[in-house]
C-alpha cells in the first residue's frame, strides 16, 4: 500500500503542465499486455494480482485508464484514502491529455471524478502541524518513510490503521506518537517539540603552529569546529591543547544550559632549556686532582730544595754532576706539579658553578651536606664533600 505523501508530491507534479514523450515500441507492447493481464484479474476478483500488473504497466507506459484501474484496485482492497487520491489523480492526467486535444479520455475523467466523490465521506486525512521554529537537521517520518514539506500543514489522505510519527532534529528531544486512524475522519498531529538543555563553546586560536593538537573533554577535537562554535550538554568540560615548543594550554569550567563560554588561546613559546648541571664527582675528581699536584709538587720542591742546599755545602770541585742533575729535574717535575695544580685548581673553580648541588637526598631526617668543605688542621688542609 502505497503511504499518503506520495500522492502529495504527485499532485504537486499533477499541477504542472507537461509534455508527452514518445514511448519505445516495446515498451508500449509490455504495458499493453500487462494491462490485459491486469483486467483479467480484476475480472476474476483477483484485485491483489490485477494491482500489481496495473502498476507494472503504468511503469512502462503511464496511462490516465491505467490508473484509473490502479485506483478501482485499491479500493476493492479496502485502501480507501489511496483510492481516493488515485482517482483524483487519474482524473488530473485524463485532464491534461484532454487540454492537449485528445478527447477520448473525456470518459476517463467523468469516471475518475464521479467514483472519487463516492468516497469522499470515508476518506481518512492526517494534518501533520510542525512548529513555526525548527531546529537544523529536521524531518518527520511516518512508518518509517519521511514526510516531505509540502504535505506538512496539509489534510494528506490516508488510508485508516494504526500510524506511527517521529519527529528529530539537532538538539530537540525524540517526538514519538502512535494514532489509531478511523475511516471517515482526519486527524491532527501537533509535533511538539522539547529543547535539550544546550550550552555553547567557542575557541579561538591566536596561532596555530605546526604540530598543535586540540582535545575536548579527553578526546581529539577539531580545531576549525571550535572556532565556529560547538553545543555541548551542560556540565564540566574540558579543553587542553598541546604544541612541541610551546607551554601547554588547559581550560576546566562547569557550564550551564543556555551559557555561551568563548576562549582565545594564545600560546606562549617554552623558555629555553637551562644549562645542564654537572655530577658532583667532576669537581672532586679535579679539586682532588689540583690537591694532590700541588702536595706531591710541594713535597718534591721541598726535597730538591734540601738536596740543593746540601750541595752548596760541599766543595765545588767534590760535588757531584749527577746529584746537579736529579735536583734539576725534581725542581723541573716541582714546577710542573705545581702549574698542573694551579691549572686543575681554577678549573675546579669553575667547575664550583656548574656541579649540581641541590639533588642531594634527606637522610634520617637531615639534609647531606653536598658542597664542597674546606678544614684546616696542623699542618694540613683537607677538601671533603659527599658525590
Amino acid at each position: 500500500m502505497k503511504e499518503g505523501w506520495f500522492f502529495v508530491a504527485s499532485a504537486l507534479v499533477l499541477a504542472a503542465p507537461r509534455l508527452a514523450s514518445a514511448q519505445a515500441p516495446s515498451d508500449t507492447a509490455l504495458a499493453q499486455k500487462r494491462f490485459e493481464d491486469g483486467k483479467a484479474a480484476f475480472g476474476k476478483g483477483d484485485h491483489a494480482k490485477a494491482l500489481a500488473e496495473f502498476e507494472a504497466s503504468y511503469a512502462a507506459v503511464t496511462s490516465p485508464n491505467t490508473r484509473l484501474f490502479i485506483a478501482r484496485c485499491h479500493r476493492e482492497l479496502g485502501h480507501v484514502s489511496t483510492a481516493y487520491t488515485e482517482f483524483k489523480l487519474a482524473a488530473g492526467e485524463a485532464q491534461q491529455r484532454i487540454a492537449a486535444g485528445d478527447k477520448k479520455y473525456v470518459t476517463t475523467r467523468d469516471s475518475a471524478a464521479i467514483e472519487a466523490e463516492e468516497l469522499e465521506a470515508k476518506v481518512s486525512r492526517v494534518v501533520v502541524s510542525v512548529p513555526a521554529e525548527l531546529p537544523t537537521e529536521f524531518q518527520v517520518m511516518q512508518n518509517g518513510k519521511e514526510v516531505p514539506r509540502a504535505a506538512w500543514g496539509v489534510a494528506v489522505p490516508m488510508d485508516a490503521g494504526k500510524l506511527e510519527f517521529r519527529a528529530s532534529g539537532h538538539r530537540v528531544q525524540p517526538f514519538s506518537k502512535t494514532l489509531d486512524l478511523a475511516p471517515g475522519v482526519t486527524e491532527r498531529v501537533e509535533i511538539a517539540l522539547e529543547r535539550v538543555p544546550t550550552a555553547r563553546l567557542t575557541v579561538t586560536f591566536a596561532t596555530r603552529p605546526t604540530g598543535m593538537s586540540v582535545k575536548l573533554d579527553g578526546g581529539v577535537a577539531d580545531a576549525d569546529a571550535l572556532a565556529r562554535g560547538l553545543e555541548v550538554d551542560p556540565g564540566p568540560h574540558a579543553v587542553a591543547v598541546a604544541t612541541p615548543g610551546y607551554e601547554s594550554w588547559e581550560w576546566k569550567a562547569n557550564l550551564s544550559d543556555g551559557q555561551r563560554e568563548n576562549l582565545r588561546v594564545e600560546l606562549e613559546p617554552l623558555p629555553p632549556p637551562a644549562p645542564k648541571k654537572l655530577p658532583r664527582w667532576i669537581f672532586f675528581t679535579t679539586a682532588g686532582a689540583a690537591v694532590a699536584s700541588l702536595a706531591v709538587g710541594s713535597i718534591v720542591a721541598v726535597h730538591g730544595s734540601a738536596r740543593a742546599s746540601k750541595e752548596e755545602g760541599k766543595d765545588p770541585l767534590v760535588r757531584s754532576p749527577d746529584t746537579k742533575s736529579s735536583i734539576e729535574g725534581e725542581q723541573t717535575a716541582a714546577t710542573i706539579l705545581f702549574a698542573a695544580g694551579g691549572v686543575l685548581a681554577a678549573g675546579s673553580v669553575a667547575l664550583y658553578f656548574f656541579t649540581d648541588w641541590k639533588s642531594a637526598d634527606t637522610e634520617k631526617g637531615e639534609k647531606r651536606r653536598t658542597g664542597p668543605e674546606l678544614s684546616a688542621g696542623p699542618g694540613t688542609v683537607t677538601l671533603s664533600g659527599r658525590f
